[in-house]
């Protein structure tokens, strides 16, 4: 879970190189921001983003879309649903 926004590396840049890199592609990445407009979010799913979630968000969605995102990565890790 990363912020869109930060000073060293923004979330974009930081997505991009976790799913460009086969050792951590697998890690799902969940972009924080407060940006609404649809450029962002496209721009964000097109480096491989799992989620674009716009703040101000519900910490309860999130707990429940990250504890389903565990669970269907585990399920694929054991071969439990085709990838």
């Amino acid at each position: 879970i990363t912020n869109a926004i930060m000073p060293v590396i923004d979330g974009i840049k930081l997505c991009k190189l976790v799913k460009e890199n086969l050792s951590t592609r697998h890690i799902p990445v969940y972009i924080l921001s407060t940006k609404t407009d649809i450029e962002s979010q496209l721009e964000s799913f097109r480096v491989g983003a799992d989620d674009y979630i716009i703040k101000p968000f519900s910490i309860n969605i999130l707990k429940f879309k990250t504890l389903n995102m565990l669970v269907l990565t585990l399920c694929r890790q054991n071969e439990l649903i085709p990838q």
